[in-house]
């Protein structure tokens, strides 16, 4: 569960190393349109 201490962040982080496949820190066209089609 979203704790209080602000930490919802975590899941965020979490999501984005899942859908940066390359690991570059950022997320190319291909990353981003299919972090959007999981539905985060």
């Amino acid at each position: 569960g979203a704790s209080a201490g602000g930490s919802g962040f975590d899941v965020v982080d979490a999501a984005f190393r899942n859908a940066d496949q390359d690991q570059d820190g950022k997320l190319n066209r291909a990353e981003f349109l299919r972090f959007i089609q999981q539905g985060l």
